[in-house]
């Protein structure tokens, strides 16, 4: 016979909680930190790359800005193996590895993506700068001239 299995009095609350306070627990867990250094990246390089595109330095910022852009992102692929092990279960690893190398290798791909999170806020900000900069010469400049 299969034993009943209780729920802990955590997982019942949270069931219990209405779905303003599920939100309310879930902005809490937010990283307010990150997203204060997320935004203030993107207001710094963005403001940078301004100034200087209008004071005639087009050419070099963006050429400076698009290797920065790729260093980041291959260097962000790089370390986190392709991102390859970011979703890999221990069911699907190898069979004949044993428990600690299972271990290891999740702890292992789980300590580089919280370890590159960094590079993230550099990489998206760079990613905005392009993303207007082609808005604005690619599209507004042909479609308003």
């Amino acid at each position: 016979m299969p034993k009943n299995k209780k729920k802990s009095p955590a997982r019942r609350r949270e069931k219990e909680l209405s779905p303003q306070q599920q939100l309310k627990r879930q902005v809490k867990a937010l990283n307010w930190r990150r997203i204060a250094l997320l935004i203030t990246n993107t207001i710094l390089l963005f403001g940078v790359y301004r100034v200087l595109v209008s004071r005639g330095y087009f050419f070099h910022v963006f050429t400076l800005y698009g290797v920065a852009l790729l260093a980041l992102l291959i260097a962000y692929l790089v370390y986190n193996r392709g991102l390859v092990p970011a979703n890999v279960t221990r069911e699907q690893l190898p069979d004949d590895w044993d428990e600690a190398k299972k271990d290891a290798f999740l702890a292992d791909a789980a300590r580089r993506i919280d370890r590159s999170k960094w590079m993230l806020t550099i990489i998206f900000p760079l990613c905005l700068t392009f993303a207007y900069e082609v808005i604005d010469v690619m599209l507004l400049d042909v479609w308003f001239s």
